[in-house]
C-alpha cells in the first residue's frame, strides 16, 4: 500500500529566506523604541510629574508592542503567501511532483547569466505559462498530432460515460479515412454494439459532395455513413448550405456526455491540425445547444433511404 508522506523539507530550498533591506530589517529593530520615547515627550508636557512618567511608560509600552506585533506578523503574511502553492499541491502528488521539477528547473536556469539565453527562455517560459494557464481553465490542447485519439479513447471507455454525440463536417471525400481515424471509428462501433455507449452523429455535409439535384451524398461520403448506420448508429445528414444562416454549426465537435466536449480542426487533407478537450460544463451546454440547433436541420439518413425504397 503507497503511503504518502509530505516531506516539507523542500521549502528551504525552493523559498529561502529572502533577506530584507537593512532599513527594513532596522526599523523592526529601533521602531518599537522610537515611537515610545516620542510618546513620553508628549506625555511628559502634562502637569503632575510621577502620574505623567507611569502613564507615558505603560502607553510607550502597550505602542512599540503594537508596532512589533504589526512587523511580526507582516513577516508571517509574507512567508504564507509564499506557501500558498506548494501547500495546495502537496495534496495532489502527480501536480505537485511537477512544480517542484519546474520550480528546481526555473531555478536552475536563472542562475544561467548569458542574456540571449536569458530573452529565449523568458520567451518560451510565456508560451508554457500560457498552456498552463488554458489547462487551469478546464481545456488540453493537442497541436498536429494524432496523439489525441488516446485521450479519446480513454475519455469513450470511462466509466460511467452512457453518451457520446458526434457532429462531422464533410468537406473531403478522405474524410476520417486514414489509419488512425479508423482505429477511431472502430472504437465506436465496439461500444455502440456492446450496448455500453449510445453514439450518435450528424454529419455536415459540403455540397460538392451532396448536389441539390442528388438524394444521396457522393458514393466514398456514402459508404462511411452507411457503414456506421448498419452497425445501428444514429445517423443525420444535412448540406453546409442548409446551415448558411447559423454559421457556427458547420463544425467537427463532440459531446462526451456531460463531461466534456472535444473540438477537431482539420487541415486540406482532412487531418487533424489541432484538437481542444475541455472538461467544463458551461462549454458542454454551448455545445449541446448547437446538437440541438443542428437537430433542426439535418434529416435521418434512415428516413432518406425510406424515401427511396418508396419511390422505387
Amino acid at each position: 500500500m503507497f503511503v504518502r508522506r509530505t516531506d516539507w523539507s523542500y521549502v528551504a530550498h525552493m523559498f529561502p529566506e529572502r533577506p530584507q533591506p537593512r532599513i527594513a530589517q532596522s526599523g523592526e529593530i529601533i521602531a518599537p523604541p522610537l515611537i515610545g520615547l516620542t510618546v513620553v515627550l508628549i506625555l511628559l508636557a502634562a502637569p503632575d510629574a510621577f502620574f505623567r512618567l507611569a502613564l507615558a511608560a505603560a502607553a510607550g509600552t502597550a505602542v512599540g508592542l503594537l508596532v512589533w506585533i504589526a512587523f511580526r506578523l507582516r513577516r508571517i503574511a509574507l512567508a504564507l503567501s509564499e506557501l500558498r502553492v506548494p501547500m495546495a499541491l502537496a495534496a495532489t502528488p502527480e501536480f505537485f511532483h511537477h512544480y517542484d521539477r519546474l520550480g528546481s528547473a526555473l531555478v536552475a536556469a536563472a542562475d544561467r547569466a548569458d542574456p540571449l539565453f536569458r530573452n529565449l527562455a523568458a520567451g518560451r517560459l510565456e508560451r508554457i505559462a500560457s498552456e498552463v494557464e488554458t489547462l487551469a481553465d478546464g481545456t488540453v490542447v493537442f497541436h498536429s498530432t494524432e496523439t489525441w485519439r488516446d485521450a479519446y479513447e480513454a475519455l469513450l471507455r470511462s466509466p460511467g460515460l452512457t453518451n457520446y454525440f458526434s457532429v462531422a463536417w464533410v468537406r473531403s471525400p478522405d474524410y476520417w479515412r486514414d489509419e488512425p481515424a479508423r482505429r477511431s471509428l472502430e472504437l465506436n462501433y465496439e461500444l455502440h454494439d456492446a450496448g455500453r455507449l449510445n453514439v450518435e452523429r450528424i454529419v455536415v455535409i459540403a455540397d460538392d459532395l451532396w448536389p441539390a439535384d442528388e438524394r444521396l451524398p457522393d458514393d466514398d461520403v456514402l459508404a462511411w455513413i452507411d457503414e456506421q448506420h448498419r452497425h445501428a448508429i444514429w445517423v443525420r445528414l444535412v448540406r453546409a448550405s442548409a446551415l448558411s444562416g447559423e454559421p457556427d454549426l458547420p463544425a467537427d465537435f463532440g459531446i462526451y456526455g456531460a463531461r466534456a466536449v472535444g473540438v477537431q480542426e482539420l487541415d486540406e487533407r482532412a487531418r487533424t491540425s489541432r484538437f481542444l478537450l475541455a472538461f467544463d460544463l458551461a462549454q458542454v451546454e454551448a455545445a449541446e445547444d448547437r446538437w440541438r440547433r443542428l437537430c433542426v436541420y439535418a434529416t435521418p439518413y434512415r428516413k432518406l433511404l425510406d424515401q427511396l425504397d418508396s419511390d422505387a
